[in-house]
Order: C-alpha cells, then sequence, then structure tokens
C-alpha cells in the first residue's frame, strides 16, 4: 500500500516537472519574441522592407506552430495531473485558454497580418503600415497577454505544488 502511494507521488511529480520545463521554454520563447526580436525588427524597418510580409509568416507562423505543440503538451500534462490527482478545473480551463490564443495567432491573426502587409500596388512609394493592420495588433497583444498571464499562473501553480510536499494518504 504505502508503495503504490509513493509510486504515484513520483509520477505526479515526473509530470509536474515536465509541465514546468514545457512552460518555462514556451513563456521563455514567448517572451524573447516579444521582448527583443520583434522590437528589434521595428527598429530596422519591418514595414518598410517589400518582403518583410512573407519573411514575418515564415518566422511569426513557424514559432506559433511551435507553440501550438507546446499549448497541446501543457494541456495534455494538466490533464494527466488531473487524471491522477485532486481535479484542478481551473488549471484545466487556462490551459485550455492558453491553446485557444495559439490557435487565434495561428490559423486567424499571423495569416491576416502577413496578408494585409502584403503590397499589392508595385508602384506605390509609401510603405506605410495599413490601418487595418492596427486592430490585428491589439489583437495579437491581447492574445499575447492572456497567454504570458494565464502561463505565468500555471507556473507559478506548480512551482508551488512541486515546493509544497505531497501528502499521502498515510500522512
Amino acid at each position: 500500500m504505502m508503495t503504490a502511494a509513493i509510486q504515484r507521488n513520483q509520477n505526479i511529480g515526473s509530470w509536474q516537472a515536465l509541465l514546468l520545463l514545457i512552460l518555462g521554454l514556451w513563456l521563455g520563447g514567448s517572451l524573447m519574441l516579444d521582448l527583443l526580436v520583434v522590437p528589434c525588427l521595428a527598429t530596422e524597418g519591418m514595414m518598410e522592407a517589400t518582403g518583410f510580409a512573407s519573411v514575418g509568416y515564415a518566422l511569426f507562423g513557424t514559432f506559433n506552430h511551435v507553440e501550438l505543440v507546446a499549448a497541446a503538451a501543457v494541456l495534455t500534462v494538466i490533464w494527466a495531473l488531473h487524471r491522477q490527482s485532486a481535479p484542478q478545473t481551473s488549471s484545466l480551463a487556462i490551459a485550455s485558454v492558453l491553446l485557444g490564443c495559439v490557435l487565434l495567432s495561428t490559423y486567424i491573426l499571423t495569416p491576416q497580418m502577413s496578408a494585409t502587409a502584403m503590397s499589392l500596388d508595385w508602384f506605390a512609394t509609401d510603405p506605410s503600415m495599413p490601418a487595418a493592420m492596427v486592430p490585428l495588433h491589439w489583437g495579437y497583444w491581447s492574445a499575447e497577454i492572456v497567454k504570458l498571464l494565464g502561463g505565468a499562473f500555471l507556473l507559478g501553480r506548480y512551482c508551488q505544488a512541486i515546493a509544497s510536499p505531497v501528502r499521502t494518504a498515510t500522512s
């Protein structure tokens, strides 16, 4: 009986460690992209470059697909923890929202932003950002903030769970 409880606690600890690893890499990559890459591209005049729309789509599209894998893995690990230990419905809901944010960015916002940035007028002399891009940027940054806050909440919750000892039925 005691060895089964110990084995169960070790499995839960392994799932939690995997969750923290995935969340840490995912949120770290997002912060690097948001706080380092995007500002560098903006200061270098990304909207003025004629080929940036296709480069941006390749960069952000690739990162969004990596995020899809991370979001699905987070949801899977939280579901496994939900099945093995005390149910945490709020964690499942937050992980689902994270997946929704990534789906929104991957399949709606990134393609729309790239299409809006494409210049169909080869003779245009003013390569400024189209007005239709502003609400798309608001949508992107809103989804990004929700994703980062939700991810930080899950990271904090499961860091705290690892730091506090797991109680068994015999203790």
